[in-house]
């Protein structure tokens, strides 16, 4: 799972064994530790059953998460989906590991990358704009 922080412009990578509701809560718990101070964080996501399981949602709720769901079949609205596609690649084309250890390194490395080239950090994010043509 990954998460971009657009004040900070960051990318961030929570591995998971297995993509459960329980797992998501995880997650969920994971991102709010990165904004301790109590706000509220708007989380856009596809419409993967785990994302809304009533546990999932209840403790987005208490964590003061908003879910911003994109429409079925849209995921490329997200705009992190560009992001996986680059991490994926740079992690596992090629790649033959022997543990989840190997494999998370290598997408620990892949992170840090696209960080380093595509992301500026001491700035604020520019207004976006979402056009229709």
């Amino acid at each position: 799972m990954g998460a971009y922080d657009y004040y900070h412009q960051r990318f961030r990578g929570y591995l998971s064994f297995s993509k459960n509701g329980a797992g998501y809560v995880r997650f969920l718990r994971w991102v709010r530790g990165d904004y301790p101070s109590g706000g509220r964080i708007h989380l856009t996501q596809d419409n993967l059953s785990t994302h809304t399981t009533p546990a999932a949602v209840a403790v987005a709720r208490k964590l003061r998460i908003i879910f911003v769901l994109t429409p079925t079949n849209a995921s490329h609205l997200n705009p992190i989906q560009t992001h996986f596609r680059t991490i994926r690649r740079w992690a596992f084309t090629g790649s033959n590991y022997t543990d989840w250890g190997e494999a998370k390194e290598a997408l620990r490395r892949a992170i840090r990358r696209i960080n380093r080239i595509h992301c500026v950090t001491d700035s604020r994010p520019a207004h976006r704009w979402w056009t229709r043509h």
